[in-house]
């Protein structure tokens, strides 16, 4: 990790997001170092839950056995089975035996939809997230995730475009929210261009968020582009101080 980049992104996340909440970023690792390694969760618990003490500062190593969820333990690589009947649980449900999510119309699409991801392979046995500045110089953090709101959102969106000519250079694919942070971001990395992922949509992560909370993960070869490009974007311009201003009254508000 350089540490020059750490520093860096901190000061212009505080001078063109000022108060708003730092990202947190995440990488596979033979050991989980320091870390403290997250035991077996109640069963049910979403990843998403437990993120948000790393969100706060607090360092987390999973392996196989900390997820309660398989469809988490699915987004970041590791082995897992899934429910009977999944493509039902997922869609319309089986009437007196099993309720359907009802996010697909028909377990037809469910399995259309399965046949079509590619989900990774976790290549070491933990994975380590950290918020940004609590990273030391042996990391090698692979995406970073920010959870923003709609000010936020809008400014890491149009970065993301900054120095692309595609007009899709930030991706909302269907999927659950730990997909988005995990499979789907994983997978951009190596494409080119590397596009970033919008995600949280689905009603379970929601239940685990504020309210005006979305993610927003980019590789972290894209993400060290995006700080280079901020002193030279939108970012410096009246119109975005306008927003800035409204981003840092909106945190006042929350920490009074």
């Amino acid at each position: 990790m350089d540490m020059r980049l750490q520093k860096h992104f901190l000061q212009l996340w505080d001078r063109y997001f000022g108060g708003a909440e730092i990202p947190i970023t995440y990488f596979y690792s033979e050991t989980p170092g320091d870390v403290e390694v997250l035991e077996a969760p109640e069963p049910g618990r979403c990843l998403l839950a437990d993120l948000i003490r790393v969100r706060a500062g607090r360092s987390l190593a999973f392996q196989a056995s900390s997820f309660a969820c398989g469809e988490g333990r699915a987004a970041f690589g590791f082995p897992t089975q899934r429910r009977p009947h999944f493509d039902y649980f997922f869609s319309c449900g089986i009437p007196g035996d099993l309720e359907g999510l009802r996010f697909k119309q028909s377990p037809a699409l469910v399995q259309a939809m399965l046949s079509e991801s590619h989900p990774p392979r976790a290549p070491q046995p933990f994975l380590v997230f950290k918020r940004w500045d609590a990273l030391v110089e042996l990391d090698l953090p692979e995406i970073v995730v920010f959870f923003v709101g709609p000010d936020e959102l809008a400014g890491l969106f149009m970065l993301a475009h900054f120095d692309e000519s595609i007009s899709d250079a930030v991706l909302a694919p269907f999927a659950s929210g730990c997909a988005a942070i995990g499979a789907r971001a994983l997978a951009e990395r190596p494409r080119d261009p590397q596009r970033a992922v919008l995600g949280l949509f689905d009603p379970a992560a929601r239940a685990c968020l504020p309210e005006t909370a979305l993610s927003f993960a980019v590789p972290i070869e894209k993400f060290q582009r995006m700080v280079t490009n901020m002193e030279e974007s939108f970012l410096t311009t009246p119109a975005w101080e306008r927003v800035r201003a409204r981003i840092c009254a909106q945190g006042q508000d929350e920490a009074a």
